[in-house]
């Protein structure tokens, strides 16, 4: 199930101000852009871990009792 595009860029976003907020102001270009990509990086593992809850519950609800 995939979601929205501005449901991903607005996580994305969340994350990389937050992490932002522990470098000060005026962060440098190359800071943020190695922050999205961490931010991108986290989002499709979140993603991935979350598959596979469903799945495994999917299978416990499949296995025979």
């Amino acid at each position: 199930m995939a979601e929205a595009p501005t449901t991903t860029g607005n996580a994305k976003t969340r994350i990389v101000q937050e992490r932002l907020s522990l470098y000060g102001p005026n962060p440098s270009m190359e800071l943020v852009q190695q922050l999205m990509a961490e931010a991108d990086e986290d989002i499709q593992k979140a993603r991935a871990h979350e598959l596979s809850l469903v799945t495994a519950h999917r299978n416990a609800d499949a296995a025979p009792t």
